[in-house]
């Protein structure tokens, strides 16, 4: 007879983890704006250029934020 027995609660994490997320500070880098020209129904062969150079252009400023942070939380 299990009936008086308290059930002990399961839970996903070591009980020595806070189940509250932490606290970080996060910061936006916005480029200049990209313009293209041409028809969107072009061939692959084109828009593959443009799409080569968004993605560049994404990673470089992915690159400065990291080098600028300081930490990982602040």
């Amino acid at each position: 007879r299990l009936f008086g027995v308290p059930a002990l609660p399961v839970v996903p994490y070591p009980p020595f983890i806070a189940p509250v997320p932490l606290p970080v500070k996060y910061r936006l880098y916005f480029g200049e704006p990209m313009t293209f020209t041409g028809d969107p129904d072009d061939d692959d062969e084109i828009l593959d250029d443009k799409v080569k150079t968004v993605r560049n252009r994404i990673q470089s400023m992915i690159h400065v934020g990291l080098r600028e942070r300081e930490h990982v939380f602040w």
